[in-house]
């Protein structure tokens, strides 16, 4: 089997309310390591550290867009609700490690349906956390707490902590599409027009999907009682498009 390697970073919303957002993205090893040097190389020429959203000028919006548009990759965006989770559970686990757990596990699913395995790579240090509660998946023979085997976290050989995510274009990019869902989840909640869309319609047009089915795919969000992920992806497809309506 191929190997694939993955990446995530996290930000987090505090108002109209708390939610937890991990970006994530998986590539294979050569476009990877294409993509790796040809980011190295534009930060280069522009004097610039690291790619971040907030510090890009409009044309830096635009550059950059199009230069996400040259790769091939696959995007993730997992959300919790943190007054969501709280109601759901007793003693509901860290939304951070509920996030994390959710995305390792779509990383799983993607590498199983691409006949794959996949590395994972993330910058946070609860990672041990999720390493162990990844190990125990692998060794599980049923979950009943979601009444399924999860095979998929099979497919994940390892969850690796780096240090230096600034000079880690992968953790770079997961930033980038973590901070695209920060700025759709807060747009909807405060029914606002959504900004920055080429960044945006790059992102979203690389969610992973099954057809045209995103929801539970590359873009997840838990629980869903007050958030509704279709209504959320209704409103992202419009804002995209209406200028063309």
């Amino acid at each position: 089997m191929k190997t694939l390697i993955a990446f995530s970073d996290s930000c987090r919303i505090n108002k109209p309310i708390p939610v937890t957002i991990i970006g994530g993205v998986v590539f294979d090893m050569n476009t990877y390591r294409e993509f790796g040097q040809s980011l190295r190389d534009l930060l280069r020429s522009k004097g610039l550290e690291e790619i971040k959203l907030k510090n890009l000028s409009p044309k830096g919006f635009e550059e950059y867009a199009d230069f996400l548009g040259r790769f091939k990759f696959t995007c993730f965006i997992t959300m919790i609700d943190e007054q969501g989770l709280k109601m759901q559970y007793v003693y509901p686990d860290d939304p951070m490690s509920f996030a994390y757990e959710l995305l390792v596990e779509r990383f799983g699913k993607y590498a199983q349906r691409n006949k794959a395995y996949c590395l994972v790579v993330h910058d946070e240090e609860n990672v041990k956390k999720l390493r162990k509660r990844v190990d125990e998946l692998k060794n599980l023979d049923f979950d009943w707490v979601f009444y399924s085997k999860r095979t998929e976290f099979n497919h994940i050989i390892d969850t690796i902590f780096t240090t230096v995510s600034h000079r880690c274009p992968g953790i770079q990019l997961a930033d980038t599409i973590a901070e695209v869902g920060k700025i759709i989840i807060k747009s909807y909640l405060k029914k606002q027009e959504l900004p920055k869309r080429q960044i945006i319609d790059q992102i979203c047009d690389k969610l992973d999907r099954i057809g045209r089915k995103i929801e539970g795919y590359g873009f997840k969000i838990y629980p869903t009682g007050r958030l509704n992920p279709k209504d959320v992806l209704d409103y992202v497809q419009f804002e995209l498009i209406k200028d063309f309506l």
